[in-house]
């Protein structure tokens, strides 16, 4: 941080909990304000083979950055984080969060017995500067085929609601799960590796907003 400015006020603007406890083991410092950016109504807006073709990396980091900046509009002088996650079937389809139980059961049973990408984008951006910092993380995930994932079960559970994918790796639906190659914590929802990057690029460190 530089010695002469005073430290901003670190702003996630995301009302998931799950980001809030990623951020909370790092100890980081840190005020809550959601954006109100509808990122399903950007979703569902597309055709069913738009989401087949749809670039889910420029997505989740356009959803970020739209994030960000309504969030940044509101607080002049804070830093303001968002990210945005999707999940992308084998086939190549974007699945957000399910709108009710028998749409999580339809992407839960499309996933199951296969690998898919967990697709998360990032932004930080300081208020008041037009200028925003973004960058994306991909972590594949392999579910179990349908006979041992039990995903009845799994759906009374009622975790999969605001999920994107219909899953929360973090609870009970890791026992649909058979491995992960990459970020745990991009699965999450947030990739706690690469916010260092993000923080440097403003000129500042993760360390300077540490309790």
């Amino acid at each position: 941080m530089p010695a002469d400015a005073p430290k901003p006020e670190l702003i996630l603007a995301s009302a998931s909990p799950r980001r809030r406890q990623l951020l909370n083991q790092l100890g980081l410092e840190f005020t809550v304000a959601p954006s109100e950016l509808d990122e399903q109504a950007y979703l569902d807006h597309l055709s069913g083979e738009e989401k087949k073709t749809v670039d889910p990396q420029r997505a989740v980091v356009y959803l970020a950055e739209e994030k960000s900046y309504q969030v940044a509009k509101c607080c002049k002088f804070d830093l303001v984080l968002a990210a945005d996650t999707l999940v992308v079937t084998d086939a190549g389809e974007t699945l957000g969060k399910p709108a009710d139980i028998g749409q999580a059961e339809r992407m839960l049973t499309q996933l199951a017995g296969r690998k898919h990408r967990v697709v998360t984008g990032v932004a930080l951006r300081l208020g008041g500067e037009e200028s925003v910092q973004s960058l994306w993380e991909i972590t594949h995930v392999r579910m179990k085929p349908p006979e041992l994932a039990n995903i009845g079960a799994y759906l009374q559970t009622g975790e999969w609601k605001g999920k994107a994918g219909a899953y929360a790796i973090q609870g009970v639906g890791v026992a649909l799960t058979e491995g992960i190659q990459g970020s745990y914590t991009n699965v999450v929802g947030l990739p706690l590796e690469c916010l260092d990057r993000l923080f440097s690029a403003v000129g500042y460190s993760l360390w300077d907003f540490m309790l």
